[in-house]
């Protein structure tokens, strides 16, 4: 709508008048699109009357329309709770209301607020979707947080967003490693931190100069399905038993493996021996076990000599 003149409008809109030529005031028998909205007349297709000394000031004027989307037009009301055709549903309203009227974070601001593209802190919170904060979406946030908002402060922590460390911590990342940083958990998160920052792993760091310092790890074969090594070899299993298959690593895979394949453990090494099962009481390994096998040796020598004399 153009107006006029800088007045306020004050003339009330007839039925057959057009608004947008001569700007009227909405009229309970006539409130044509695009007339000047009123206290007691505001249709939402009625325009505010930015003059301040309207009788209608816009702020109250702007309070009357109902949000089709988060503030537009600026200054909306939600629509009501018991509107169900509303397109812009109060439920959803009120959520974006509340979410946009918290702060942004800061390095100074770090609860209860809004995560930004620089700032994560601990318990921060994501949009609600892509549309309500073009600057810094929903999908971009989760994906920089890993799953919709940070960390709930005082079960878990956030990524470190500066070489400051904040008093509940942070996991050190590529370029923010501040001293006393927790280390990640895992080989993926930790191939762009230096040994340095983190410490190796024992077993998997994917980092190369982890991997010299890490012990080589005989890879197991396939386990055999017959009575004969291939090339390569197979491990040795309670079916099959080659002679020169590869004995198990796991202890619990040993149980039925006979001795003659794969060695008892010698009963000096106790973590060794605790560990095999064919070393428990009436195993193959078993200390009883042994000294019954001897008297059956034993008795198979002296009886046939005996019976000599």
């Amino acid at each position: 709508m153009i107006k006029l003149s800088n007045d306020p409008v004050t003339t009330p809109c007839v039925a057959d008048g057009d608004p947008k030529t001569v700007p009227c005031l909405c009229a309970a028998d006539a409130e044509p699109d695009g007339c000047t909205c009123t206290d007691t007349v505001h249709p939402q297709t009625c325009v505010c009357d930015p003059d301040i000394t309207a009788a209608f000031t816009g702020v109250a004027c702007l309070a009357t329309k109902i949000c089709t989307a988060y503030n537009q037009p600026g200054g909306c009301s939600c629509a009501p709770i018991t509107d169900t055709t509303a397109i812009y549903a109060n439920a959803k309203c009120e959520a974006d209301k509340l979410f946009m009227a918290k702060p942004v974070c800061t390095e100074t601001v770090l609860v209860d607020c809004r995560c930004t593209e620089a700032q994560q802190p601990s318990g921060c919170e994501c949009p609600p979707d892509d549309v309500l904060d073009s600057t810094y979406t929903k999908t971009k946030c989760e994906a920089d947080t890993g799953g919709g908002s940070g960390p709930t402060p005082g079960t878990d922590i956030g990524d470190c967003t500066s070489e400051t460390l904040p008093d509940e911590g942070c996991i050190c990342v590529k370029d923010f490693h501040p001293k006393d940083c927790t280390c990640p958990d895992t080989a993926e998160k930790l191939k762009d931190l230096t040994k340095e920052v983190c410490a190796c792993l024992d077993t998997g760091d994917l980092r190369d100069e982890c991997k010299e310092e890490q012990p080589d790890t005989p890879v197991m074969p396939a386990a055999c399905v017959d009575e004969t090594v291939p090339v390569g070899g197979c491990k040795c299993v309670k079916e099959f038993q080659p002679k020169g298959c590869t004995c198990p690593t796991e202890p619990k895979e040993l149980e039925f493996i006979e001795k003659e394949i794969c060695e008892c453990p010698k009963e000096e090494d106790k973590v060794k021996w605790d560990a095999d099962p064919r070393t428990k009481k009436g195993g193959i390994c078993s200390a009883g076990s042994m000294r019954i096998k001897w008297a059956v040796i034993a008795s198979a020598l002296l009886i046939p000599a005996l019976a000599l004399w």
